[in-house]
């Protein structure tokens, strides 16, 4: 039972931290995006107008030009800003530990591909002790956890929370990378652009890791 509470306290304590940063990339995205919108509405500037603008005006307008996609792979770069890198202070570096008989690293993986994938998609987090969670987009509130296994060429995390028999949740193991398996795993509820779908490929994010489990002890 002790075992089982403390399981419960790493995935909460994860999940708060997944949140925290969640919500800086998306107030970064707001703050940015506003500008665009102002602009689609102003009054279009003339060539000579432009010639006039200050650097600053400059380097404002170069934003307000960026698309959506643009301007989530800003906010993403937002996360090597100073002040959203010391959140990490006093974190350990962390060994690379490998999942036995794969390539797959002991770590956090984030959707490779898709809208805004890696801004609010989901993301599956595997300890080296055997324990792991999968959150399948940033607007769920639930996030299975439990326990995983690397068999037959594919890694199956169990939600030992979920009602028995338990959910399971299928990768397929491709070299470095997982391939999600939607036909061997639950029902996955769709929250819009970015929720986890059959065929999305997860790679291993070294900085998300660090956050994640620098102080996992």
């Amino acid at each position: 039972m002790k075992e089982v509470f403390k399981r419960k306290y790493r995935v909460l304590y994860g999940a708060a931290k997944m949140r925290m940063l969640r919500l800086v990339r998306m107030l970064l995205l707001v703050i940015m995006i506003i500008p665009a919108m102002a602009a689609g509405c102003g009054k279009q500037e003339t060539e000579e107008d432009k010639g006039s603008l200050s650097p600053q005006a400059d380097e404002d307008s170069e934003w307000m030009e960026l698309t959506p996609p643009e301007l989530a792979q800003e906010t993403l770069n937002a996360r090597n800003d100073p002040d959203v890198q010391g959140a990490q202070d006093g974190q350990k570096v962390l060994e690379k530990v490998y999942i036995e008989g794969t390539g797959i690293l002991c770590g956090v993986y984030r959707a490779e591909e898709g809208e805004y994938a890696r801004v609010i998609g989901p993301e599956l987090c595997l300890y080296p002790n055997g324990e792991g969670s999968f959150h399948v987009h940033s607007a769920s509130s639930y996030i299975a956890s439990g326990t995983y296994k690397a068999d037959g060429g594919k890694l199956i995390l169990t939600d030992e929370f979920s009602d028995k028999p338990h959910d399971i949740y299928t990768f397929e193991i491709a070299d470095s990378k997982l391939i999600f398996l939607a036909d061997e795993s639950a029902e996955v509820w769709d929250y819009g652009p970015g929720t986890a779908e059959d065929g999305m490929v997860f790679a291993y994010d070294e900085e998300e890791t660090q956050w994640y489990m620098g102080d996992e002890g």
